[in-house]
Formats: structure tokens, C-alpha cells, sequence
């Protein structure tokens, strides 16, 4: 009767040895491409909660914007004033604007010299934290020069603000201002500005315009 030969104990260890090197080359490539998967799921929710929460940072508006109109321009009027009241959460400044209805768009301000009103360009206008600042008629306001179009009763302008805040950082917000003959439910208020008619200063110093006081 044929004797059974046992396998030499070195041929029966090969598949086990090759299985722990598979093993180890599987684990060797697993760390050098990154962290575990959990690791990973993890890290990538902090992340995404951390992109939400700069996201409605961004989108929320820091200046609440109300009381804005804007007066009626005829075809052929080279500018209007616009009005509104501007309330910021945080202490900014309101350095400029722009309007695709205007080929120009300045802050203004207007004050009486002796009996003429008189109206120049404004660098900027601050806006303290929680504190409302009113741009109206006869007074700080915005200035929209060489119309693109008439401006009608039932118009939206729309403005984009430039504001600053303390630490020099810009940012932008939208506004649409109805075009109305005065603001909802209230007086046309002040001194009217004859926006159509207007002359600048010299060439190179700051624009000054002058209008006879109505009393």
C-alpha cells in the first residue's frame, strides 16, 4: 500500500504568507492615499457645514434699505435724485453707486450759502452701526447723471451700493428704487433739486451746482 508523503511544512506556509503580504500592500496603499473613509465622511461634513455658514454670511444683507424712490426724469433730463434711508447692522461707509440707468451715479449733498442752495459731489457718507441715515430731498441724496432713458411713474431703478467697512474691505448691495413723484405716503420733504439743468465747476475741481432758494 502506497505511503502518503506529508507536505514539507515550508510549500504549506506559501498561501498564508502570500495572503499576509496582500494584506499589507492593501494597508500600505490605504494610508498613503489619506485618511479612512470615516475620517474622511467626517472631515468633508465639517467642511460643508463651514461653506453653508460662510455662504448665508455672504448673502445676508448688512444694510437694510427702505423709504427709496427716485424722481421721474422726461426723455432728453440729464439726472434725478434718488432717496432712501439706510439702517447697517455694523458701522460702514457708503463710498459710491452705480445704476445701468445712469452713464454717472454720485453721492450728493446740498446746503444753503447765504440765500442760494448749492449742491456738490460727496466722498462718502458714514453709516454708524444701528443707526438710520435718511438721503432726501434738500439734503445728502443720490445723484444719477447722463440718463441712459426716461425714468417714468412705476419704474424700478435699480442701484448697487458700494459700502466699506472698518477694516478697508469692500462689499456690494443691490437696491431697487421705484421712480414716484414723492415717497409712499408722505411730503416730497425739503428743497427741490433741478436735476435737469446743471452746471459743473472748472475743470478739476469738485462739481458744485447752484439753485435759488424756493421758498
Amino acid at each position: 500500500m502506497p505511503q502518503e508523503h506529508p507536505m514539507p511544512s515550508s510549500l504549506s506556509r506559501r498561501p498564508l504568507v502570500r495572503s499576509l503580504a496582500a494584506a499589507g500592500v492593501v494597508a500600505a496603499l490605504a494610508l498613503v492615499q489619506g485618511s479612512p473613509a470615516w475620517a474622511k465622511s467626517k472631515s468633508t461634513k465639517g467642511q460643508s457645514a463651514a461653506s453653508a455658514a460662510s455662504s448665508a454670511e455672504a448673502t445676508h444683507d448688512v444694510v437694510k434699505v427702505d423709504n427709496a424712490w427716485v424722481r421721474p426724469a422726461a426723455k432728453g433730463q440729464s439726472g434725478t435724485g434718488g432717496y432712501l434711508r439706510l439702517t447697517s447692522s455694523k458701522a460702514v461707509t457708503l463710498v459710491g453707486l452705480s445704476s445701468p440707468v445712469a452713464g454717472l451715479s454720485q453721492l450728493h449733498e446740498m446746503f444753503m450759502q447765504g440765500d442760494v442752495m448749492r449742491m456738490r459731489e460727496l466722498g462718502s457718507v458714514s453709516l454708524p452701526a444701528g443707526q438710520a441715515v435718511e438721503f432726501k430731498p434738500g439734503a445728502n441724496h443720490l445723484m444719477l447723471m447722463n440718463l441712459k432713458q426716461a425714468l417714468k411713474v412705476g419704474d424700478q431703478v435699480e442701484v448697487t451700493l458700494i459700502f466699506k467697512d472698518e477694516q478697508g474691505k469692500r462689499f456690494t448691495q443691490k437696491a431697487s428704487l421705484p421712480v414716484q413723484t414723492m415717497p409712499a405716503g408722505g411730503m416730497g420733504g425739503g428743497m427741490g433739486e433741478h436735476h435737469g439743468d446743471m452746471r459743473h465747476g472748472p475743470k478739476g475741481q469738485q462739481p458744485e451746482h447752484q439753485h435759488q432758494h424756493q421758498h
